[in-house]
């Protein structure tokens, strides 16, 4: 009898994440061009959501940890689909022994393959409103209404301010960008002004990201707001 019961302890605590939360969690991981210190974290949680993060070090030391995207996921068979929360894109990854391989994302994450890890605590994530994407209508609206005189736009590089330095923004005069953060791309494609607004076109997400024009910066509301990555001040210029 006690065996029994020890048994069907063990089949309670195994299907305990599917039951109360109703998905178990995963994380996959991947390096940033070679680099250990630099990771890339596919994180899909218990409640159906999910974050991608990146992690940035020096000397071993951590540096730099942000969100990328964030939403809610949906993992059926071998196909993996992520639907972001904040700019209303979407991406696609195939699972394939163990590993993740992007079928449709950012750019850069084309040349990973993201190796399945354990998943400790899959309850620790940050929490967002679904409200969200009408936050950032009204937001993009109530800045047009304010901003009716047409700043310059200056051609070259910008780069994040404070301590997301590591965000590279180029936009150049043939109306060409890319966005990366340290040497992985993650949008590129082409610009169009419509008066204070850059819109963004991604050729590999085939989705329009947005970017207010100020007076020598960009404001950047393409990532979600617990990143902080807002402000892009010009570094340099192209001639």
């Amino acid at each position: 009898m006690k065996k029994i019961l020890k048994i069907v302890t063990i089949i309670i605590l195994l299907i305990l994440p599917l039951t109360v939360f109703g998905k178990v969690p995963r994380q996959f991981n991947s390096i940033i061009n070679n680099d250990v210190h630099n990771q890339v974290e596919i994180c899909l949680y218990s409640d159906g959501k999910y974050e991608i993060i990146i992690s940035l070090s020096e000397s071993g030391e951590l540096i730099e940890t942000f969100t990328v995207t964030s939403g809610n996921y949906k993992f059926q068979k071998s196909n993996l689909k992520l639907y972001d929360i904040y700019n209303n894109f979407n991406m696609k990854f195939i699972y394939q022994k163990g590993y993740l391989v992007a079928e449709k994302a950012f750019i850069g994450f084309k040349e990973f393959a993201f190796e399945e890890i354990e998943l400790t605590d899959y309850t620790n994530h940050q929490s967002y409103s679904e409200e969200i994407p009408n936050k950032l209508l009204r937001t993009r609206s109530d800045y047009k209404k304010k901003n009716k005189i047409l700043y310059g736009l200056e051609y070259g590089k910008y780069i994040g301010q404070g301590s997301l330095s590591s965000f590279m923004f180029d936009i150049n005069s043939n109306q060409s960008f890319e966005l990366k953060v340290k040497d992985l791309t993650l949008l590129s494609g082409t610009w169009e002004r419509v008066g204070n607004e850059l819109r963004l076109y991604d050729t590999t997400l085939k989705h329009t990201f947005f970017v207010f024009i100020a007076k020598k910066k960009l404001i950047n509301y393409i990532f979600n707001e617990q990143i902080g990555v807002k402000y892009l001040k010009v570094i340099n210029f192209k001639k």
